[in-house]
């Protein structure tokens, strides 16, 4: 099998007509570290915890530019939209050194009420939240699960075994998933909320207050820091992992290098995918940032695409699947990955070519593979020696 020989006579007809590959979607800049992104779709806005600038910016869907922002307090880390839309609910993550900091806590903001702010402190650092069905968030911090409602009340699901996040300090330059060590969404239905921390992964059925979970060890680290659900909630991607119910590993993404802040994974039930950036496996070649297009059931790559820079955490997919929202280096990407046919890209017509050698026929063996345009637009034919 000479992969190489096909891909060298592809480049030499590639190089005499086409520029070098351009990139998909758009980087929003926030002047700051994103750490999380929620999307309120009857507002027609995206809010992103911005995490260095102690702020919640408000990006609007039709134009993809922030049109306000709200000053929060110190290290906003994680987000989330009620179902019902009236509250938006983040996260701060102050220390988890003793004495606790006061700044571990929660911002219930109104968004019926321009934006009123109530401010609940907790005793322990709060590493991720999500909102059910039930217009009531699960709130995860080092030492327990947290059942937050918005009328003002908090109480105790259940505690944690042993802390899920590491200790600070850590030095400032940090990305937020190498501080925040966890990461916690809901199933588009809000019926169930997975997450997982440096050591716990779980999952909780809003409907029942069922908590399924257990520890484990992860090498790589776990990443990306980030958790993606179907539409049923019936399996998860957590960091590298596919998981089902039982949070049994289904699959895993190949070559993951454990580096927390690259990367991203978003399950599109619809079009059954996940899209996809991993961390490379080797630090010694860092190659440029590529989304890829998974099958949703046992990975299988079906396209990559260049991207302007690194996914970064946590995304989330408008309900018609039409755009795909990630924190990323400097913000947040605009990924438009329902009209993918829109963009010019290149598809073989095989992966492989599979030369066999005759020692009786000295000719030169050749092939015929085609490289088509997936949205319609060209064909080429190229021939491999």
């Amino acid at each position: 099998m000479l992969r190489k020989s096909w891909f060298a006579a592809a480049t030499v007809f590639l190089l005499a007509g086409s520029a070098l590959a351009g990139t998909f979607g758009k980087v929003v800049s926030i002047g700051g570290h994103a750490s999380d992104v929620a999307l309120d779709e009857p507002r027609g806005v995206l809010y992103i915890a911005n995490f260095t600038a102690n702020r919640i910016e408000i990006m609007s869907l039709q134009s993809n530019t922030i049109q306000t922002s709200l000053n929060v307090a110190a290290q906003p880390s994680a987000v989330s939209v009620s179902p019902d839309g009236h509250w938006l609910l983040v996260a701060h993550y102050g220390n988890n050194a003793a004495p606790a900091s006061p700044t571990n806590g929660l911002t219930l903001i109104d968004l019926r009420n321009n934006y009123a702010k109530q401010v609940f402190v907790l005793p322990d650092p709060p590493m991720g939240l999500a909102f059910g069905a039930n217009n009531r968030a699960l709130v995860v911090t080092t030492k327990n699960f947290l059942i937050f409602d918005p009328a003002g009340s908090i109480s105790v699901l259940t505690s944690i075994a042993a802390q899920a996040a590491k200790s600070l300090p850590v030095p400032a330059q940090n990305f937020p998933p190498n501080i925040v060590a966890a990461s916690v969404a809901s199933s588009p239905d809000g019926q169930f909320i997975w997450g997982f921390g440096d050591t716990l992964e779980f999952r909780y059925t809003v409907s029942t207050g069922a908590l399924d979970s257990s520890m484990y060890t992860s090498s790589p680290a776990m990443a990306p820091r980030t958790v993606s659900v179907s539409a049923d909630g019936s399996f998860a991607t957590l960091g590298w992992t596919l998981k089902d119910s039982n949070l049994y590993n289904l699959a895993q993404f190949p070559n993951a290098g454990g580096t927390l802040n690259i990367g991203t994974t978003q399950i599109d039930s619809s079009r059954h995918l996940i899209y996809s950036q991993m961390s490379p496996a080797s630090a010694s070649s860092v190659p440029p940032p590529v989304l890829q297009i998974n099958d949703d059931d046992n990975l299988t790559v079906r396209e990559s695409l260049s991207l302007p820079e690194n996914t970064a955490g946590k995304s989330t997919l408008k309900r018609d699947g039409s755009i795909m929202y990630a924190v990323s280096d400097s913000g947040v990407l605009v990924l438009p990955v329902g009209s993918l046919n829109q963009w010019p890209r290149l598809a073989a017509s095989v992966e492989d070519l599979v030369f066999r050698g005759n020692f009786c026929d000295r000719t030169v063996g050749t092939q015929t593979f085609v490289v088509t345009d997936p949205g319609g637009a060209a064909l080429v034919l190229f021939q491999a020696r």
